[in-house]
């Protein structure tokens, strides 16, 4: 090829970054975080890199950047309409069972390890595209999903963890973040104010798009974010008018003589929706197998209600 890489980018993650950015017509560092998995740092070295090559512009008066040679601009914050499914910030593999009314849940950003920081100060390319259902244990075995997949069975819900086992249910279920960035810790993030920021980028298009009927924010920042007034009329435009205000939760449960940590459930609706918001699956110091089970009754009855929906849906759609 004829552009001189920097000696931290190999080719192969010149084009693919190359053509993630051509193909969704989105000129974004977190775009290209999300897509090829690696760190802040490496993404912006790789937009640097394109711009030097004459793939996209250098930042103009308002920060963003644009692809040469388009006639019609796309800032970092817009998505081009016939790439829109294709280009959603989830995890999971688009299916026929989760394009609309899935549940979907939904984190804060993407982990970074010192494993993560350590290969992409190497070069090593940490990309990967393949995507499965959410609780395929082959592509998805990683801590957060994994106890995420745990809560599920203490609720009465037992996810699939192999294809062959795996079903309707398995693929309703979505997961992605409400910000498209990397880090090992947010302790110095008002998470709150962050998300409000970014709401005119991926998370609420993606709500816009799938149109989930559940969703399960793993934090109460996320959902004091979802229900601010600053988003209030975004948030309702796609989900109907809030009905209620959020109702908090917290049980005395006892394991092994001793009081669990009170942790906090959150539940909050709107017309076509259901909200709510749990401790961090791997954040959340602390927190026991036997609290998280003492919420059975309002976790399965939530998980119900909307499986049963999904079902009539799926049934009438011709896909079960």
């Amino acid at each position: 090829m004829s552009e001189s890489l920097g000696e931290n980018i190999s080719e192969n993650l010149y084009l693919r970054a190359k053509s993630i950015l051509i193909g969704s017509r989105v000129v974004s560092i977190s775009l290209l975080q999300r897509r090829l998995k690696i760190g802040y740092s490496h993404a912006l070295d790789l937009m640097v890199q394109l711009e030097e090559s004459g793939v996209v512009t250098s930042l103009d008066s308002l920060g963003f950047r644009t692809l040469i040679g388009q006639h019609t601009k796309h800032s970092c914050k817009l998505i081009k309409e016939e790439n829109l499914m294709i280009d959603l910030p989830v995890h999971t593999l688009i299916t026929d069972e989760n394009k609309e009314g899935c549940l979907l849940i939904c984190g804060l950003n993407h982990g970074y390890s010192k494993d993560d920081e350590r290969k992409d100060a190497a070069g090593v390319d940490r990309s990967g595209s393949h995507k499965s259902f959410f609780s395929d244990m082959n592509v998805n075995n990683y801590e957060f999903r994994n106890r995420i997949v745990t809560w599920f069975s203490l609720w009465g819900h037992q996810l699939a963890r192999l294809p062959k086992d795996a079903g309707p249910l398995e693929r309703s279920i979505h997961q992605t973040n409400w910000l498209q960035t990397c880090s090992n810790n947010v302790d110095d993030l008002n998470v709150e104010d962050e998300c409000i920021k970014d709401s005119d980028s991926f998370f609420l298009q993606t709500c816009a798009i799938l149109r989930p009927r559940l969703v399960f924010f793993f934090g109460k920042e996320l959902m004091w974010a979802f229900s601010s007034k600053l988003l209030s009329d975004k948030v309702e435009s796609i989900f109907g008018a809030k009905i209620g205000k959020i109702s908090w939760h917290q049980k005395d449960i006892y394991s092994n003589g001793k009081l669990c940590r009170r942790f906090r459930f959150g539940f909050l609706h709107y017309e076509r929706l259901t909200v709510v918001v749990l401790p961090h699956a791997t954040g959340a110091r602390g927190i026991a197998a036997d609290y998280i089970e003492a919420f059975k009754p309002e976790m399965s009855a939530v998980i119900d209600t909307w499986w049963e929906r999904q079902k009539v849906k799926l049934l009438l759609d011709g896909v079960i």
